[in-house]
């Protein structure tokens, strides 16, 4: 790669111009921002390095200290928050975003010299893409931004949306991208490696043995132990072994044999005891022995942040050969290997299997080191249950991605918007990459729609016809959701009973239930009424393609917390609405409710960690089981009182066609078992959830604590 000169980068910022800057991810993009620290250190300047959160390890964050100096740099994201602020602060970019009005128009933190967006690549990520656009159009003019991107086939186009919407000069920067001579080999059934392509089509030889021989499963003794040996005896250590689950992971490293290493003088290392003094949860830990005896160890999600530290630093350090990891775990990761072996082509979402994107294996070739001439880097295909050869040769495509803006309406888009100074939110929405790149269309026939339905349902329960609507689509996927789940249990699943007393009292709770249009609307039993949900529908989906679209799910988003009084009539955010900006919850209309009549003490108490914890949202796989032995009477006293309040909120939020979820008295049972300071693992293992997902848990409803008080 081209060396890019840090003072060119020093010169635009200092001509007040902004810079995009291309170049591939990976260790020379983090040597790049470590250079630019020193010289801005030197220069008594101050500069922010933004990282999505889903990006953002402890490890990039031992890595980047360990080059700009513990004493310059200090932190803000999700597992740690620094207090001190240094010359260089590492942001996590949805805690910027969560504190971007607090920084800048109350003052609480002096503005940089730079703001370095370090993954720009991202705007076409789904949800991270929607905060990077908020940042830049909350950002105040004045600060110059420096965006990192990998190369992009529309480059131009981003770089002439940033002079629009920054209004000012952006410079771009290119780097020279090194050519891709990495090598793509097939594992035989003999356990040989052979070329995967011949001009660029799978090879003749690995089509007969994709026909003749038997797919393997990937995580068992009988394939494990010979890749190990194939790894060790090509010397493509140290290898990342990309399995289809994080219980493949475990399972893997469980086929594992020991060999011979030297654990003892590990363990007593300097840099080892450093990590061990850093995480003292580490300390004598059978597991971390079981890692260095078998020179291999798992890397997920599912893990604590401080065993995947350990990990990457392990690997860095040749003190194990081998990790086995998931595709989606990729982008957390930057520690280069010699070796990646695909074992699946798919990803798991939301306990669902689906293949692969470009972007996510993209993700996983960053990972090769290149060091030198005939060090070139080898990607290894295994014939398992999981891969499909045909889609790995055709994501492994040497062009750039096309990025599209992800940018969608939500509560907060609508929060955050409303929160920038002399421009209005709507004004700001068409300055979006959004807008850039899509043309508006006439919307008069929703609004056509939507009197037609009007006409049908005059003195109906919910508030409007576009909350008959969304009431209508809420009813009938919670009644998929819920048949799915009495299917479930008439086959023998009993932790679905839960789930099915939960959705039928949503159903219950909807307003429909005590209209008189309930048969003809909630139910379809009315043809006109199916007619015009249908057009509505398909109308609305037809729009995604257009900036129109952004609109009107800013008018759905803004009626409701309007009428909440987050925001004023002139579209400025009142001191409720500021609340519920700070949370960045998608949902923040509990958790603000709840504050505002005084039933979430905010002190020391176990108590209140828990009964916040209950407003955090997580994800299904997150999300712990109801532990009784977790509940103390105080815990469902104060819930009684959250419910109280909240039951009038629900009521009208559902009149007009918002189901807010929470809070979770299980979330909350977990964490009050944490505050006083029961096992981790016997916390986990009764809540049915991973060491990584109780840490999301406990480090989110500290954030939200934070943010609340």
């Amino acid at each position: 790669m081209d060396e890019i000169p840090v003072y060119e980068v020093i010169e635009q910022v200092r001509a007040g111009a902004n810079s995009l800057l291309t170049m591939p991810d990976g260790p020379e993009r983090m040597s790049l921002i470590v250079d630019i620290a020193h010289e801005f250190i030197s220069a008594g300047k101050s500069l922010w390095y933004i990282v999505p959160s889903e990006a953002l390890s402890p490890f990039r964050v031992f890595w980047l200290e360990g080059g700009i100096g513990t004493g310059f740099a200090s932190v803000r994201s999700l597992w740690r928050v620094d207090d001190v602020s240094r010359s260089i602060i590492i942001w996590s970019l949805d805690m910027l975003r969560d504190n971007l009005f607090d920084i800048f128009s109350r003052r609480k933190e002096s503005p940089p010299d730079l703001l370095v967006l370090g993954n720009f690549e991202y705007l076409g990520e789904p949800n991270i893409g929607s905060q990077l656009e908020e940042v830049v159009l909350r950002l105040p003019q004045e600060i110059p931004i420096l965006a990192v991107i990998s190369p992009a086939r529309n480059t131009e186009e981003i770089l002439s949306w940033l002079e629009k919407v920054r209004q000012r000069p952006c410079r771009l920067i290119e780097a020279g991208v090194q050519e891709d001579r990495s090598v793509l080999a097939f594992v035989t059934p003999e356990w040989n490696l052979i070329p995967l392509l011949n001009k660029k089509r799978i090879a003749t030889r690995v089509k007969r043995l994709l026909t003749k021989s038997g797919r393997r499963p990937a995580a068992s003794s009988k394939f494990v132990q010979p890749l190990l040996s194939l790894i060790r005896k090509e010397e493509m250590t140290p290898a990342l072994v990309f399995m289809s689950s994080e219980k493949d992971c475990e399972e893997a490293v469980r086929s594992c044999p020991d060999v011979k290493g030297e654990v003892g003088k590990v363990i007593t290392s300097p840099q080892i005891a450093a990590l061990f003094d850093r995480h003292p949860i580490l300390k004598d830990r059978n597991e971390v022995l079981s890692v260095l005896s078998k020179r291999a160890g798992s890397l997920h999600s599912g893990h604590h942040p401080a065993w995947c530290e350990m990990i990457e630093i392990f690997l860095t350090l040749n003190h194990i050969d081998i990790a086995f990891t998931t595709i989606s775990f990729a982008q957390m990761l930057m520690t280069g290997v010699k070796s990646v072996v695909l074992t699946t082509s798919q990803v798991q979402t939301n306990n669902r299997m689906r293949p692969a994107t470009k972007r996510e294996l993209d993700q996983v070739w960053k990972l090769l080191r290149r060091q030198g001439t005939d060090d070139v880097g080898c990607i290894m295909v295994a014939n398992t249950d999981d891969i499909d050869v045909v889609h790995v040769k055709d994501l492994r495509d040497p062009r750039p991605n096309f990025v599209l803006s992800q940018l969608k309406c939500s509560c907060q888009t609508v929060l955050g918007l409303s929160a920038i100074d002399k421009m209005n939110p709507i004004d700001a929405l068409n300055c979006s990459f959004f807008a850039a790149q899509k043309q508006p269309e006439d919307t008069c026939r929703l609004n056509e729609l939507l009197d037609d339905l009007h006409e049908k349902i005059q003195e109906s329960a919910c508030n409007s016809p576009r909350a008959a609507i969304a009431l209508m689509d809420i009813y009938h996927q919670s009644k998929i959701q819920l048949d799915r789940a009495e299917l479930t249990i008439k086959k023998g699943g009993v932790k679905t009973e839960g789930e099915v007393a939960e959705l039928q009292s949503r159903i219950s709770q909807l307003p429909c239930e005590k209209c008189v249009h309930q048969q003809d609307c909630q139910k379809m039993r009315y043809r006109k009424i199916r007619a015009i949900a249908k057009e509505y529908h398909n109308l609305r989906l037809r729009l995604k393609e257009s900036s129109s679209i952004l609109e009107v799910d800013f008018k759905d988003y803004s009626v409701p917390i309007t009428e909440l009084e987050f925001i004023n009539a002139n579209q400025e955010l009142t001191n409720k609405g500021l609340m519920a900006l700070r949370t960045g919850l998608e949902f923040p209309q509990p958790v603000v409710e709840c504050m505002q009549k005084g039933v979430i003490p905010l002190d020391d108490s176990a108590l209140s960690s828990a009964i916040v914890a209950g407003f955090v949202e997580c994800c299904d796989r997150d999300r712990p089981q109801l532990v009784e032995d977790f509940i103390e009477q105080s815990l469902q006293d104060a819930y009684a009182n959250i419910e109280e309040v909240l039951k009038p909120l629900k009521d009208h939020l559902l009149r007009l066609g918002v189901l807010v979820p929470g809070p979770f008295l299980a979330q909350s049972a977990v964490t009050l078992a944490w505050e006083k300071g029961k096992n981790p693992n016997t916390i986990q293992g009764k809540a049915g959830i991973s060491m990584g997902s109780l840490m999301r848990l406990i480090y989110k409803g500290r954030y939200l604590k934070r943010q609340l008080m």
